[in-house]
């Protein structure tokens, strides 16, 4: 590690043991206790683990933990030449393997960096389109959504600025105005841009707005309404929030939910109730398409189905209404 740069402490690895997610400092209790913003908890477990983890570094219980004395080979050889002395280093794996996240942290807490580190070919090859996609879209994003700013990128890496993410108690809920926003972006693209992975974890409330995470999966040319499907549905396969009985009667146009497609629709130039067709296909694309390296995919194909069947079984119910005789004859 670089001359002056913290590591003499060592690192704990949170949760302990060889399938923790989290590589943080030891001490001094106060880059500890930073350092942990590495991680954005969107459910209440993690959110109670999170803050107790607050706790511990604040007490320098860190020091407690088995000591670690050093950080993945791949990770010190990318960060070495950033490290400024008295800076700290927090690394988290993420449910891809061979990606991690670097924060980088000067000790006044003013100064941040984020890398994202890609150790094989087809991280790489996500990290290029990610990072072609902050430039291409980058300055068609609306208000208040803003995108992560670029600052460098290397060979399987790349340099982000950090942001100061605030915490949320509803993270699966989608504000109006961040809906609009999002029909705004498919309506800026001549064939219909897409974040491609728009879901609550990667959607981070800021004193400057909201940024949008992980753009490796933009693209152009996607159908209506994807992004804002893709919050709602991922928020109810993962956080359990939206309801299904909440979403169904959204997109019927009621519900919170209702009034975020309406808000989408405004900006995208849609009709609302356009919705409904859109996204059974949907549901069926994003099953075919899935990632086997999906975290909790069965879980998370499950909820689809269930969707699915849902869907189906109100289109049913229509055209019987609609096929039924008059009751006045």
């Amino acid at each position: 590690m670089t001359s002056g740069a913290s590591g003499a402490e060592g690192w704990v690895c949170l949760p302990p043991g060889s399938s923790g997610r989290w590589l943080l400092p030891r001490a001094p209790r106060t880059i500890a206790k930073r350092s942990l913003r590495i991680h954005h908890p969107v459910t209440t477990r993690g959110r109670v683990g999170w803050e107790t983890g607050k706790a511990l570094a604040s007490l320098g219980c860190f020091r407690l933990l088995p000591k670690i004395t050093s950080l993945p080979a791949q990770v010190m050889q990318t960060v070495e030449s950033r490290l400024k002395p008295g800076w700290s280093v927090a690394v988290a794996r993420t449910s891809h393997p061979g990606r991690f996240i670097a924060l980088l942290r000067a000790e006044n807490g003013r100064e941040g960096l984020v890398a994202k580190i890609a150790t094989d070919d087809n991280g790489r090859r996500n990290l290029d389109r990610e990072a072609g996609a902050l430039a291409s879209l980058g300055r068609l994003v609306p208000p208040p959504l803003f995108t992560p700013t670029l600052l460098d990128r290397d060979e399987g890496v790349l340099w982000l600025d950090e942001v100061s993410w605030l915490w949320r108690r509803q993270p699966w809920h989608l504000p109006d105005d961040v809906a609009y926003a999002l029909g705004a972006l498919f309506r800026a693209g001549a064939q219909g841009f897409s974040h491609g992975d728009c879901a609550p974890w990667n959607l981070l409330k800021a004193r400057e707005g909201w940024v949008l995470l992980d753009w490796e999966d933009a693209t152009e040319g996607a159908p209506p309404f994807s992004d804002l499907f893709h919050f709602l549905v991922q928020g109810y396969a993962h956080l359990g929030r939206p309801t299904l009985k909440t979403l169904m009667q959204g997109l019927r146009g009621r519900t919170w939910v209702g009034s975020s497609v309406a808000a989408y629709s405004q900006a995208a130039r849609l009709r609302p109730e356009a919705a409904w067709q859109y996204f059974e296909p949907y549901l069926v694309e994003s099953l075919q398409r899935m990632s086997p390296h999906c975290v909790g995919r069965e879980a998370v194909v499950r909820a689809r189905e269930r969707l699915l069947k849902a869907v189906r079984t109100m289109e049913a119910e229509l055209q019987f209404d609609l096929q039924a005789p008059d009751a006045q004859g």
